[in-house]
C-alpha cells in the first residue's frame, strides 16, 4: 500500500484531504475502502505502520467489551478482524507514504506528514 489514501468519497474529511494532496505533487493511489475493503492482514500491517498509542483509534467506534488484560497483538488481531468484516468502521482518511501512515483527522495533518515523508 505504498503512497495510498484510504478514503470514503461520502466523507467530508476525505474530500478535503483529496483537495489538499492534489497540491503537493506526490502521486497517490486512492482506495475507497468501502468498495475495495482491506483484508485483516492489510489492517494488521496498517496498525503496525500507524504506530498508534491506542489501536482502537483506527476504528470509528471502539470495543467496549475488551478486557483490560488482552495482549497488544491479540487486540490488533481483533481490531483487524472487526474492520475487515465491517469496513465502514475504519477511521478515515488514512494516508500511507513510504512505509508510514497517519489518520489525517483533521486533513491538514497530512501536509506536514507528506512533506516530511517525501523528503526522507
Amino acid at each position: 500500500m505504498e503512497n495510498t489514501i484510504l478514503y470514503n468519497p461520502d466523507c467530508s474529511k476525505s474530500r478535503e484531504l483529496l483537495s489538499i494532496v492534489r497540491t503537493v505533487g506526490v502521486k497517490f493511489t486512492l482506495r475507497n475502502y468501502l468498495t475495495h475493503p482491506l483484508s485483516a492482514e492489510e489492517i494488521l500491517n496498517l496498525l503496525s505502520i500507524l504506530e498508534l498509542e491506542n489501536p482502537e483509534s483506527l476504528m470509528r467506534q471502539s470495543f467496549n467489551d475488551e478486557p483490560t488484560n488482552v495482549s497488544q497483538s491479540n487486540k490488533h488481531k481483533r481490531i483487524a478482524e472487526a474492520l475487515a468484516a465491517a469496513p465502514d468502521l475504519l477511521q478515515r482518511p488514512v494516508v500511507i507514504i513510504k512505509g508510514k501512515a497517519i489518520i489525517a483527522r483533521p486533513p491538514s495533518l497530512a501536509m506536514e506528514f507528506i512533506e516530511k515523508s517525501s523528503s526522507s
